[in-house]
């Protein structure tokens, strides 16, 4: 006699949509504001009640603990994607990279969007960016038919903590995101009724690195196999005596001091010479003794679109430092060099053909 038949919950099932909220910790109820990436890789979310063992006094448990109790109520998610390359009339996935980053934007022209917002408008009225961030709300859940067989965890008053964009040689363009949340509430069926992009992913064929230091033309290279770029918000969670239900949760967060740091992978070339150390060693050219100066660069990380032309995606990180250079001899291969590297700001830059993007997200401090 046959087994009876089960029922599981499987990862392809899984549905992830992402809103940006109108008010931080509240979730968007429109459905049409939801956007459904296409091709998450990757996702985790964690509630802490920080419940904590206390040794009172007139317990009966010998050595053992005589209660508990909950401390605040943390929410934490991960995330990682590759993008669509959704570019077109209808695209929404490229407006995702300004979440980690920045609130407030410019619009330069119709199809263009730079981040932040420099034109002198408080509160985004720096190269070196706001105090803001967006909120957003995302739902995963399995998509089962029945009511009685979803699950859906709604995670509001979402930001992201730590950003990171990884370009390799021969791989998919992959974007990570590590983020604090507010609370988590459960339903038993999906808000959010955004469809998916169907672009295929960005990946290696699509990108262009410049690097200019003081003494560099601002050119493309082909000498780089991978550059991988982080940006860490530094949040601190608030917990304040606004919160008077006693729900233990995040009231907001403070944003501390932004790091912005990376490692990028190039061949040695002989007829680059051994420029790099040059770099390391000072900001005089041909500096091959070490000195008190420093050569500052930029690296710009351009994602094009092959879908749409003309359209993409660009990162330029500006006073970028190469403090070190460890160098490794592999003796069956072209010789690598792994460069870690620091900057002091960015800027970015999205163009598509889309002029509204998605829902909630063109914050203009000078509108």
């Amino acid at each position: 006699m046959a087994a009876a038949d089960r029922g599981y919950y499987y990862g392809w099932e899984v549905k992830a949509l992402i809103a940006i909220e109108t008010s931080y910790g509240t979730a968007e109820t429109t459905g049409t504001d939801y956007v459904q990436p296409a091709y998450v890789r990757a996702l985790s979310w964690e509630v802490n009640e920080n419940v904590e063992r206390i040794y009172g006094p007139g317990s009966s448990y010998r050595r053992g603990p005589g209660d508990e109790v909950k401390g605040a109520n943390e929410v934490s998610a991960h995330i990682e994607f590759w993008m669509a390359d959704d570019f077109a009339t209808t695209g929404v996935e490229p407006f995702f990279i300004k979440l980690p980053l920045e609130k407030y934007n410019t619009a330069v022209a119709t199809t263009t969007w730079v981040f932040p917002e420099s034109a002198g408008n408080y509160p985004g009225d720096s190269a070196y960016g706001s105090y803001s961030l967006l909120p957003f709300t995302v739902e995963v859940g399995y998509n089962k038919n029945s009511t009685t067989d979803t699950r859906v965890d709604v995670i509001k008053g979402c930001y992201v903590n730590s950003s990171t964009i990884r370009c390799e040689r021969g791989a998919k363009v992959l974007f990570t995101w590590d983020i604090l949340a507010a609370s988590v509430d459960s339903a038993t069926a999906f808000v959010g009724t955004g469809s998916q992009a169907s672009g295929p992913p960005l990946d290696w064929s699509h990108v262009s690195i410049k690097w200019k230091g003081e003494n560099d033309s601002d050119t493309s290279h082909t000498g780089m196999v991978m550059v991988e770029a982080t940006v860490n918000n530094n949040l601190e969670r608030i917990e304040d005596l606004s919160l008077t239900t006693g729900l233990r949760e995040s009231s907001d967060y403070i944003v501390g001091k932004r790091e912005i740091m990376g490692t990028m992978q190039w061949y040695k070339k002989t007829t680059a010479g051994q420029k790099w150390r040059e770099i390391v060693y000072s900001a005089t050219t041909a500096q091959t003794t070490p000195d008190n100066t420093i050569q500052l660069g930029q690296l710009t990380i351009q994602i094009n679109s092959r879908t749409t032309a003309n359209k993409y995606l660009k990162y330029i990180f500006y006073d970028v430092a190469v403090g070190r250079i460890p160098h490794d001899i592999d003796f069956e291969r072209v010789q690598m060099l792994t460069i870690p590297w620091t900057a002091r700001y960015y800027q970015c830059t999205i163009d598509i053909q889309n002029t509204t993007g998605t829902a909630g997200w063109d914050n203009q401090a000078s509108a």
